[in-house]
């Protein structure tokens, strides 16, 4: 159940992106809002288990973002999420 749950949200949130990217691409999401979106998915796109998602769902997306996407994910650098103290 806990699975099926976190596909539906990464795959809700991966349609949002590429919302986001069509806007971008018919010129209608400016510089600084696209710029804080590719900030906001970068970690994201860079996990592991998002990739496995995008394999397997990637042909529901659009051709042009299924490659911008597929072009991001080869380019990104690997997410490490430190413990984090508090004092």
């Amino acid at each position: 159940e806990r699975r099926a749950a976190f596909i539906f949200f990464a795959t809700s949130a991966l349609h949002l992106y590429e919302r986001a990217f069509v806007q971008r691409e018919a010129g209608r999401l400016g510089d600084d809002a696209w710029d804080m979106i590719q900030r906001q998915n970068a970690p994201m796109i860079s996990g592991i288990c998002w990739q496995e998602i995008w394999k397997l769902r990637k042909v529901s997306y659009t051709p042009g973002f299924a490659a911008y996407l597929d072009n991001q994910i080869a380019s990104a650098p690997p997410v490490s999420y430190e413990a984090l103290s508090v004092h």
